[in-house]
């Protein structure tokens, strides 16, 4: 039976409205002549509006089959959620669903349980729904629009978004949307690690996140619930004493054999664990362990020999305790397209002779800061390897303006460049690259000038990006100016620490799309 309590100024016709097994409380916001009400089905439309702009002080009663509903295209619907700020509507297809925010006696909703619709209303689609409301009704949204709008949140704002209604909940309980889980400046503690596991992702990252709540028996748990659905786990700048502890490592192994890519940074891991992660998984195509100081040679040794035919990623970066040694067995990684050995200050030439004899698929090489390696045998590595096209060669002293004219004319599509604290290369070896792509390029402390600027913003304006002159002091304000101006795709632009620029202040005013160091 419909209860019903209509405002004292509407005269109801007795013809126009019978009784229903179908139930509703409705409140809608715009009014409609009552004598357009058919007899089946109906809707009562009761109490008090609110008055804003979606709303009118007079309260009306609407039919679903009601011309003037179906002319706004305001029809089918199950659920209409009127507030202060936002028209919502579920359609008619989404009927079933239960939504735990609202409450049975809501004064802000329109509740419908299953009312037919008339084979015109049927007809109706998601898009038409919305075309005449003046806020979109985000419920008629395609599911895969909303799956591309979660793919932007975090986790954290996933949970938020999953308790507002049994319809996005069940969106965000998708297992796409949690194969890639990212956290980041959080206190872990073992009730997350579980929660984690529990979605069973693909990737994990934890980003300086504090692990001191975590224990041991809380990450053996985590590894133990997704035993071999995890494949990526990236560990950085992440403090706790069970996160960077060796054991960490044992874990990991004991549970994911199907890791791929690994990923720890600034962590106390040790040669043990990493042995056992050799052992235990099957094929590690990425291995990336910057300033882990407890790594030596018999580790990755180990790693070279047990994963060098599938490695396409290694990187060594800050690890002091690295040698000739260690990277001797190179010549199984017969795949290897990006190795970082920046800043292993004890490699020297007998690592890069082992390259240059048997890798020939490199993409990226970094050896910034390894000052005992020579020019001569970085070039026969890039005979070998003419598709690099990223090239870190920072703080080599050797490095000067007639390696850059060989580098240049060796490879095919350079795209990034390196040479900061390269003091020998000046305006001449500049020129040599302005036949390349070339997106970010690195020139801090060099002897570049005004003629070299020139070059940049006359030869690479339509494919710079990344630009950095810090520390160069043959810059000035006219160079700075000339870049600008000229490169319109430019990003980044770092002048830091060029003496002669003295309207650094006023560039970011002037030119706001750019970000400017100064």
């Amino acid at each position: 039976s419909t209860a019903a309590r209509v405002h004292k100024t509407t005269s109801l016709s007795s013809s126009s409205i019978s009784t229903t097994s179908n139930s509703t409380v409705a409140r809608v916001h715009k009014s409609t002549s009552v004598s357009s009400l058919k007899t089946s089905p109906k809707i009562t439309v009761y109490d008090r509006l609110y008055e804003n702009k979606y709303s009118r002080s007079e309260p009306r009663l609407f039919s679903q089959n009601s011309p003037q509903l179906q002319k706004k295209h305001l029809i089918p619907v199950n659920v209409i959620s009127l507030s202060r700020s936002n028209l919502s509507i579920t359609p008619y297809s989404k009927i079933g669903h239960t939504f735990s925010s609202i409450g049975a006696n809501d004064e802000n909703v329109i509740r419908t349980e299953n009312v037919p619709l008339s084979s015109e209303s049927e007809n109706f689609t998601n898009s038409n729904l919305c075309t005449k409301i003046d806020k979109i009704d985000w419920y008629c949204l395609p599911s895969e629009i909303w799956f591309k709008i979660m793919t932007y949140l975090n986790p954290a704002s996933l949970l938020q978004v999953a308790l507002s209604c049994s319809y996005l909940h069940s969106l965000t309980g998708h297992a796409a949307l949690w194969r890639n889980i990212t956290v980041s400046n959080v206190h872990l503690h073992d009730g997350m690690l579980a929660s984690i596991a529990q979605k069973n992702p693909r990737s994990i990252t934890l980003k300086y996140c504090n692990g001191e709540n975590v224990s041991d028996l809380g990450c053996r748990s985590m590894f133990r619930e997704m035993n071999d659905s995890l494949k990526k786990i990236v560990l950085h700048c992440c403090k706790g004493a069970s996160i960077n502890q060796p054991a960490f490592l044992f874990h990991l192994s004991a549970r994911c054999t199907q890791l791929t890519h690994l990923y720890i940074s600034m962590s106390r891991l040790s040669d043990p664990g990493l042995v056992q992660l050799s052992s235990r998984t099957t094929t590690l195509v990425s291995v990336c362990l910057p300033l882990c100081s407890g790594i030596t040679d018999a580790g990755i040794l180990e790693l070279i020999r047990k994963h060098g035919p599938t490695l396409r990623c290694l990187d060594l970066t800050g690890n002091t305790n690295v040698t000739d040694v260690a990277l001797s067995e190179l010549k199984l990684c017969k795949a290897l397209e990006r190795i970082h050995l920046a800043n292993c200050s004890l490699l020297t030439d007998r690592t890069l002779q082992v390259i240059s004899e048997r890798i020939t698929t490199l993409k990226v090489l970094d050896i910034r800061g390894c000052k005992r390696m020579t020019s001569e045998l970085i070039l026969h590595i890039l005979n070998k390897n003419t598709g690099i096209y990223g090239i870190y060669l920072a703080n080599l002293p050797r490095v000067d303006d007639i390696f850059v004219k060989c580098m240049a004319e060796t490879l095919q599509n350079l795209t990034l460049v390196d040479l900061s604290g390269c003091f020998r290369v000046s305006d001449n070896g500049v020129k040599h690259l302005a036949a390349h792509p070339i997106r970010h390029l690195y020139l801090s402390s060099t002897s570049i000038s005004k003629d070299g600027c020139t070059t940049i913003a006359r030869y690479l304006q339509s494919s710079i990006l990344e630009l950095t002159l810090s520390f160069c002091s043959g810059i000035n304000d006219e160079c700075a100016k000339t870049i600008l101006n000229k490169c319109k795709n430019v990003k980044r632009f770092s002048i830091l620490g060029c003496r002669y620029i003295r309207q650094g202040k006023n560039y970011r005013a002037l030119y706001p799309n750019v970000t400017i160091d100064f």
